[in-house]
C-alpha cells in the first residue's frame, strides 16, 4: 500500500533559496516560483509558461518579492537578505498547507486556468501567489495581476473554488491604482470569458477620467 504524504511533507526537504529568489528578481513581473509535485522541487516559472495541471502550484511571485523587499529594507543590512529568504521559504511551505493543494483534494482548475490565459492575452500578468480564502463555507482563490500596459494598476480577481465556472458561482473583481481602490464588481461565472475585455474597458474609462 502506497504511503500517503501531504504536499508540504513531500517538500519538507526543499527550500526557496537566495539564488532562486535572485533569478525571480531578474525575471521581473510575471515571474513565479512553483512547487512541482511530479519533480518534487521548486522551479522558476512565468505566467505565460504555466501549465493547466494540478501538479504545479504557485507558491511565490515577483510581487511577493517586492512586498518582502519593502519590509526587509528596514532591517540591518547584514541580515536583511537572510531574513527575506527565510520568510519567503516559510510562506511557500505555509501555502502548501492550504486545502486546495493537498493531493487528497486536488481538483482540475480548468476554468481558472482559462481565465489566467485570457488575462495574459490581454496584457495582464500574475504578480503574486494565489490567496486561498475560506469564509463562511465560501471558498475562493484570489489572483493578483499587474496591467503591463499601465504598471501603476493592479487587478485582483476572486474566483469560486474548486470550480471557477460553477453554474451558481460569481467572480469578484477590483482594481487599484497605486494601491488605492478604484472600483469593483461581480461577474457571473458564465461570463468569465468576457471578463478580461471588461477589465480593459473599465481601466480605459478610469484613465480617461483622469481620477
Amino acid at each position: 500500500m502506497t504511503e500517503y504524504h501531504t504536499v508540504r511533507e513531500a517538500f519538507t526537504g526543499q527550500h526557496l533559496t537566495g539564488p532562486l529568489l535572485q533569478e525571480l528578481a531578474r525575471t521581473g513581473p510575471g515571474g513565479l516560483i512553483t512547487a512541482n509535485a511530479e519533480a518534487g522541487e521548486y522551479r522558476l516559472s512565468h505566467h505565460r509558461w504555466l501549465q493547466p495541471t494540478p501538479c504545479e502550484t504557485i507558491v511565490y511571485g515577483y510581487g511577493d518579492l517586492l512586498h518582502d523587499l519593502d519590509w526587509a529594507s528596514m532591517l540591518p543590512h547584514t541580515r536583511a537578505w537572510t531574513a527575506l529568504v527565510s520568510a519567503a521559504d516559510h510562506a511557500a511551505h505555509a501555502c502548501l498547507e492550504w486545502g486546495p493543494w493537498d493531493p487528497a483534494r486536488l481538483y482540475e482548475r480548468r476554468g481558472l486556468e482559462r481565465l489566467r490565459t485570457l488575462m495574459g492575452q490581454s496584457a495582464f500578468t500574475l504578480m503574486r501567489r494565489p490567496l486561498f480564502c475560506d469564509t463562511d463555507d465560501l471558498l475562493r482563490l484570489h489572483d493578483t495581476y499587474l496591467d503591463t500596459e499601465h504598471p501603476a494598476l493592479q487587478v485582483t480577481i476572486a474566483t469560486s473554488y474548486p470550480d471557477a465556472e460553477a453554474f451558481d458561482a460569481d467572480a469578484f473583481t477590483w482594481i487599484a491604482d497605486r494601491g488605492v481602490f478604484v472600483t469593483g464588481w461581480r461577474t457571473p461565472a458564465r461570463e468569465l470569458c468576457h471578463l478580461p475585455r471588461r477589465v480593459r474597458a473599465v481601466i480605459a474609462a478610469h484613465l480617461a477620467s483622469g481620477t
